[in-house]
């Protein structure tokens, strides 16, 4: 497992959300929902925040052209 400190990498995330996901589908999964949704979440802010990282940057670049 990669982690830096107490943080857990986004790719070991989505590998979990995969085996989540399998669980959830499965019969009598319904107990995992919540963790599942909270893996889920913790991505989506994750990729928002390296999007709007990306944004910024794109508009400093922007500005320097001028």
């Amino acid at each position: 497992m990669t982690q830096r400190g107490d943080q857990v990498s986004t790719q070991e995330l989505e590998q979990t959300l995969r085996v989540l996901a399998k669980l959830v589908a499965s019969n009598g999964g319904g107990d995992y929902v919540p963790l599942f949704v909270r893996i889920e979440d913790e991505l989506k802010a994750r990729r928002a925040s390296s999007d709007a990282r990306s944004r910024a940057r794109a508009l400093l670049q922007q500005e320097q052209a001028i």
